[in-house]
């Protein structure tokens, strides 16, 4: 880097410090005047900010629709199962905004439906939220593809969800799918952990970065696909399944706790336990371990 990088460089720098030193010394003399009530005693007109509570329903019937997503930014998803043929979405909380309102939207496009979270344009500073999604649909959706997304807000699949192929994607939401029976599972995170248990009779795919994922599989299922930087994979299989693996890494550790016959060296492991066998086993992580048990 030439002198004049450099000194542009300490220029940033120096700048970035005076602000963080101002606006470090100006929210203590405000709580020190205000005390911990400062903000809430600034006027509304002031802030241009309102506190709003919300409490919206869309429905959709199940018939006519394969595919069905529903996403948010950062409302937990909480599903509940009952005896219908409609999906009920509830959206309930609070937020404060001033520049426009939340708002739960349904949109239809052939044999898809999306329920989703409708946020206002940030464009001002103040934005808070603390809202949840409660969606109502049957136990039996093995006909259809079903997508939950979000960014920050959990999800959690209660006990024995059946769908021809489920999705997840969360950015650091945490996700619990339990005893989920379909034919594809795909999961997509940065940071939230993954715990997954079921039957999935063809594919699971996960795509993370940090997250650990702990995958645990009853019966039987063709090929489970693994791409993660530094999370940690856990792969549990019933006794007598017969697996080939690849596992691909750069400083990851490798364990199993069944006999197989493995080569090639810490970083690019390849191996089985019967030539033959139908289930294949893909991980690609930078530093993650890998282990599978039974």
């Amino acid at each position: 880097m030439n002198n004049k990088g450099r000194g542009l460089l300490i220029a940033v720098i120096v700048l970035a410090a005076i602000c963080i030193v101002f606006l470090s010394v100006g929210f203590m003399m405000l709580r020190t005047w205000g005390g911990n009530t400062w903000w809430s005693e600034i006027p509304n007109n002031v802030k241009n900010v309102e506190e709003y509570s919300i409490s919206q329903i869309q429905q959709t019937p199940i018939s006519g629709y394969d595919n069905f997503e529903f996403s948010s930014v950062s409302a937990d998803m909480d599903i509940i199962y009952a005896n219908t043929d409609t999906i009920t979405v509830e959206l309930k909380g609070s937020y404060r905004y001033g520049r426009g309102q939340v708002e739960l939207r349904k949109e239809t496009s052939g044999d898809k439906v999306h329920i989703y979270v409708h946020y206002p344009k940030l464009s001002g500073l103040f934005f808070w939220n603390k809202t949840y999604l409660t969606i109502t649909m049957p136990k039996d959706m093995k006909d259809s593809d079903i997508s939950f997304s979000s960014v920050s807000g959990e999800v959690d699949l209660p006990s024995g969800i059946q769908a021809k192929k489920i999705t997840v994607h969360s950015t650091s939401g945490e996700v619990q799918a339990d005893d989920v029976q379909c034919e594809e599972f795909e999961y997509g995170n940065v940071s939230g952990d993954l715990d997954l248990t079921g039957y999935i009779s063809e594919r699971i795919s996960v795509d993370t970065v940090s997250g650990d994922s702990d995958i645990m599989i009853y019966g039987m299922t063709e090929k489970i696909i693994v791409s993660g930087v530094s999370g940690n994979v856990r792969i549990t299989l019933e006794k007598d399944i017969e697996f080939k693996f690849d596992f691909n890494t750069v400083s990851g550790d490798f364990d199993c706790e069944i006999p197989v016959y493995s080569q090639g060296g810490r970083s690019d492991r390849t191996g089985y336990t019967d030539t033959s066998a139908d289930l294949d086993i893909d991980v690609n992580t930078v530093s993650g371990d890998l282990n599978i048990r039974n």
